[in-house]
């Protein structure tokens, strides 16, 4: 139930503002009154680079309550990471707020490298959590020790988890990034391609007494070849319209795992195949030598890709993992036509095995400015860059003898279907023997030269049918040959956000392919998708394949989609970050979020509500718990939290955002600069907001509806507001339709946020109270603000009021026990600001 908050014995300025809910028999009032108080200092000082990331991302983890499968807070001091399966819980979403922390940083200096922080670790001997920070570079030039840059640990290693104690540790383990502040100009890792080539081929030996009797007398054995290669290829790129001044120093490597199995007894431990780094994955580059990409804004369609020679390789490797073998037992032995070899292999296994080949990388890449003695401006260290392949079931579904589907009563050369042989062998035998058509391209992609066909059936034929032969045994002259690969692309959207193989995962499936070949096809390489655009790149408008000027003409829907992307940022020039400026929340909206090629979000449009799918894809994150956590409209709380960690404002001077008054907001917002569009939608011109204009009491009139919809009727936040469209997507002041279009009429993001990024520093939120009831006691909480005392009263009669304690917040609350929960009667409760 409701009820009115009554006048108050206390002064005028500190009487209830707004209705507040009951609980159970207990009213709970909370309210903020200010009163005369100097304002407060900030909680963040950007005096010290770690202190700032550390304590900024700590208010950040609190705000956004993120929770481990214990109910645990997660925090900077405890991000468990150890065992993989069910407690690593180093998310994008816990990323992003850690690298929202170090870019806000990067806004208040001037130096010309960004800033770098390296996760430590504790364990438990069971749980290993990230415990705090490190500072690898702060605002300064100077070279980053050679000490940060040993090679990465894997935490499915026991070996590498047992060097981690129960002090804090210093290591750098795969896919745990480096936090790297977001700074324009720098070259960034930009794609990573793997391309997995397996070929299957089936020989089949047939059985015969010299005088043929009946078919019982026949037998066959096969002889299964299996062979597996792999290529990796690592791409950086110079996103900016300036060549790069200085020299470079880039290297990756690769810690390859290789797992073939079978359902036939073959289970070997997997392979290691440690690639690159010192072995070819390196690449010095003189100053001047990686150029500028060339890239313009369009207005019209681009009609070209970028410099090739602001793209670099350092690391492009061919492995062949299992030359073409055949299973003896539990090892593969080198194909060959031996008679030792065919000896080895038994009669009558005519049933096809099933092979599974899985590979996984761990994939480090370093970009290192080679100016004042080697300073890292871009690292990753990316686990789960996994393949995992059913060669049995990729060879059945590319068959292009596919009329014969396993699907059917039918299958093709193929099948594992047995009863007593494979359905694969006998087509097999019935192709040799000339009583299944085939091509003569079957023929030579699968065993003979087309010309020798019809000789090579007939000595079969001859071979299965005849009274007497010369010989007992003859191998089938069709041979079945299976070549398949599969290309699988992990790529930047923003060349700003590649640390986590989310980040850089395309859920379109465009970049996980499979490839039949034929004995004459040309395959691929794995930098074929290299030196031009990727197809995830997608800023506004578009550029990649994706956009609405592609030849294919594949549309994307969300090519001006304010909702996951900023208006007006079409290449990575268009930023336009903060620089040197005093911590402010003037400038806020103008730092880069962490997902691709978007800031701070003070919008209202919520992508959940209209495309959670796209917004999975967009970030490449298949969880939608994680995505949901990622969603652009968690800022608006983060920004409240944000702007309470770097205020130096009185409260006193503050509006309630819960405030009901039509003039005090009238009167907050008077002398705002607005934008507005002229006639022909080309420009934007400065207006300045009077309090008696009908857009400012729009607006008002919407803030007031939209907090009567809140779940309890008000804002429990100041950016709870950000949720009134009227004070960005629908501006009275702004023609906002022409958005869906290159030039998006004009309006850039940071024309959009105007007006909140003016009002949200005026606002204060007001003191929210909660109860709980344990062991027949009652626990009053209440928000607050740590800086200020708050006196915590009491009422039966919301007239008068006693004073219970005055209280101090910590980390934004305080509580207090207030009795027994029965037979107390009605009370209520409220707390007040106290100078």
């Amino acid at each position: 139930m409701k009820a009115e908050a009554q006048p108050s014995s206390k002064p005028e300025s500190r009487r209830p503002l707004y209705r507040l809910g009951f609980v159970r028999i207990f009213c709970l009032c909370g309210f903020l009154v200010a009163v005369a108080s100097a304002g407060a200092a900030p909680k963040l000082s950007a005096d010290n680079a770690l202190g700032f990331f550390t304590n900024a991302a700590s208010a950040m983890f609190k705000q956004q309550n993120l929770r481990d499968n214990q109910g645990n807070l997660i925090t900077v001091t405890n991000i468990p990471v150890w065992p993989l399966t069910n407690n690593n819980f180093y998310t994008p979403a816990v990323h992003r707020l850690l690298q929202v922390a170090a870019n806000i940083f990067e806004c208040t200096t001037t130096n010309l490298y960004p800033c770098i922080y390296r996760p430590r670790f504790i364990s438990d001997g069971t749980n290993i959590s990230i415990c705090d920070y490190e500072l690898v570079n702060g605002p300064d030039n100077d070279p980053t020790s050679v000490s940060f840059l040993t090679l990465p640990l894997d935490l499915n290693d026991s070996a590498a988890r047992a060097t981690i104690g129960t002090n804090a540790t210093s290591a750098n383990f795969y896919g745990i990034p480096w936090v790297i502040g977001a700074r324009k100009g720098f070259p960034n890792l930009n794609q990573i391609a793997m391309q997995s080539v397996s070929q299957m081929t089936r020989r089949l030996m047939v059985y015969r007494p010299l005088f043929r009797s009946g078919w019982l007398d026949y037998h066959g054995k096969q002889m299964f070849v299996i062979g597996v290669s792999n290529s990796v290829a690592v791409e950086v790129w110079n996103s900016y319209n300036a060549t790069y001044p200085r020299p470079l120093f880039i290297q990756a490597d690769c810690k390859m795992t290789v797992q073939l199995a079978n359902d036939v007894g073959f289970a070997p431990a997997p392979f290691t195949f440690n690639l690159g780094g010192g072995f070819g994955g390196w690449t010095n580059l003189p100053a001047g030598a990686l150029t500028n990409t060339g890239l313009q804004p369009p207005t019209t369609p681009p009609s070209r890709q970028p410099n090739v020679q602001s793209f670099v390789v350092p690391l492009q490797t061919n492995l062949i993992v299992f030359p073409d073998s055949v299973q003896i037992g539990n090892t593969m032995i080198a194909a060959n036509d031996s008679t030792a070899l065919w000896n080895a292999i038994p009669w009558d296994n005519l049933i096809d095995p099933h092979w599974v080949l899985n590979i996984t990388n761990n994939l480090r890449c370093i970009v290192m400015d080679g100016g004042l003695g080697g300073r890292v401006v871009d690292y990753v260290q990316l686990s789960r860059m996994d393949s995992q392949r059913n060669l049995t079931q990729e060879t059945l579904q590319t068959d292009r003898l596919d009329v014969w589907n396993e699907n059917t009563n039918a299958s093709s050369y193929w099948s594992t279907s047995a009863n007593p042989m494979s359905q694969g062998v006998l087509k097999q035998i019935l192709i040799s023997v000339g009583s299944m058509a085939t091509s003569s391209s079957d023929w030579a992609d699968n065993g003979l030269p087309s010309g020798t066909k019809a000789v090579s059936i007939a000595a079969f034929y001859n071979f299965m049918y005849s009274s007497t032969v010369a010989s007992n045994t003859m191998l089938a002259p069709f041979t079945p040959t299976s070549k398949i690969y599969q290309l699988t692309k992990w790529q930047a959207n923003d060349p700003l956000v590649h640390y986590l193989s989310d980040d850089l995962t395309y859920l379109d499936g465009i970049t996980n392919v499979l490839v039949p070949l034929s004995s004459l096809s040309t395959m691929a390489t794995v930098v074929s998708s290299m030196y031009r655009l990727n197809e995830r790149f997608s800023p506004w408008g578009g550029f990649g394949p994706k956009t609405l000027w592609d030849k294919n003409n594949l549309y994307d829907p969300h090519l001006f989609d304010t909702t996951i992307k900023d208006p007006l940022v079409m290449v990575s020039d268009n930023w336009n970050f903060p620089s040197n400026q005093p911590l402010s929340f003037s400038w806020l909206g103008h730092v880069h979020r962490g997902t691709p090629w978007q800031t701070l979000y003070l919008k209202s449009r919520n992508i959940l509500d209209t495309d959670l799918s796209a917004w999975k894809s967009w970030t490449g994150t298949v969880n939608p718990f994680i995505a949901t956590n990622l969603a652009p409209i968690n800022d608006w709380r983060l920004l409240s939290c944000l702007n309470s960690l770097i205020s130096t404002n009185d409260l006193r001077q503050l509006l309630s955002v819960n405030n009901p008054d039509t003039n005090a907001w009238l009167g907050i917002m008077d002398g705002f600069t607005v934008l507005t569009n002229d006639a022909s939608l080309a420009q934007l011109y400065p207006v300045i907001l009077a309090s008696n204009s009908p857009q400012a009491g729009f607006i008002v009139s919407q803030i007031t509806q939209k907090r009567a919809m809140e779940p309890a009727g008000y804002y429990q936040n100041v950016g709870d507001i950000l949720a009134v469209p009227e004070l960005t997507d629908a501006s009275p002041w702004l023609e906002t339709n022409s958005w869906f279009q290159v030039n998006a009429g004009g309006v850039s993001d940071e024309d959009l946020e105007k007006i909140p990024s003016q009002l949200l520093p005026l606002l204060r939120a007001d003191s929210i109270g909660s109860v709980a009831f344990g062991n027949g006691q009652l626990l009053v909480q209440f928000t607050g603000d740590d800086n200020y005392s708050y006196v915590l009263e009491m009422s039966s009669n919301l007239v008068d009021w006693i004073d219970l304690s005055t209280n101090i917040p910590v980390n934004g609350a305080f509580d207090l026990s207030v009795g027994t929960a029965t037979g107390a009667g009605q009370r209520y409760y409220r707390s007040i600001l106290w100078p």
